[in-house]
């Protein structure tokens, strides 16, 4: 697996070099007076795996085609632009698992690959429940930040390590066989830690700001 891991994120280098070498990545001077290379970016590596949740880590994972899917699917299923100094609602969870949906279906026909995107939209979603609900407690209890993000993100490579193998195996008789070796491990974790945030959210739901007219 970790052989198959190198493979990819050395090719990702090259898919970043090759347009800077050829000069299609040239974006300006900075304030400093240097050149830009950031026009056609990748992937971030250092951002990528600092990352305590799996929207920050696909931001900087394979940069281009997720501003593709930002722009031409996601966004497509808001609806209009909302007018300026507007907030617009929240998505929901239809248009984020679509856009996941067509990102497996992009890379190939196999269960392996839905499986692993369907994950990665279930964790994100997870990610905007612990953020709305469980977050503000946390810091309400002074608990330091190092130690929310430490947590954050162990739960977010264990995810990633564990829903990772159906990617690179592809077909379900093979991907079975190594979750099987480990008792489907994270498949319960995913499960405790839904119903945890679920039932947070249901008997300590978060406060809303009272709004207040003024004549």
């Amino acid at each position: 697996m970790l052989r198959e891991h190198a493979i990819i994120m050395i090719g990702f280098c090259f898919m970043d070099s090759g347009p800077i070498i050829s000069g299609l990545s040239y974006n300006g001077k900075d304030e400093n007076g240097n050149d830009r290379l950031d026009r056609t970016p990748n992937l971030e590596m250092v951002k990528m795996y600092t990352s305590c949740n799996i929207s920050q880590m696909l931001r900087y994972w394979n940069m281009s085609t997720q501003t593709w899917l930002k722009y031409y699917v996601f966004l497509r299923m808001l609806g209009p632009p909302v007018p300026a100094g507007e907030k617009r609602k929240a998505p929901g969870l239809t248009p984020m698992f679509i856009t996941f949906g067509v990102s497996a279906i992009w890379h190939g026909f196999y269960t392996g690959y839905m499986l692993f995107f369907m994950m990665a939209g279930y964790t994100s979603w997870q990610t905007t429940l612990a953020q709305r609900n469980v977050m503000p407690r946390v810091n309400a209890l002074g608990i330091p930040g190092f130690v929310s993000y430490f947590v954050a993100w162990v739960y977010l490579w264990l995810n990633t390590a564990y829903w990772v193998v159906p990617f690179y195996l592809l077909n379900w008789d093979r991907y079975d066989k190594v979750l099987a070796s480990m008792n489907y491990s994270l498949h319960y974790v995913t499960a405790g830690v839904t119903i945890f945030l679920l039932i947070v959210q249901t008997l300590c739901p978060p406060k809303r700001e009272k709004k207040t007219h003024t004549e």
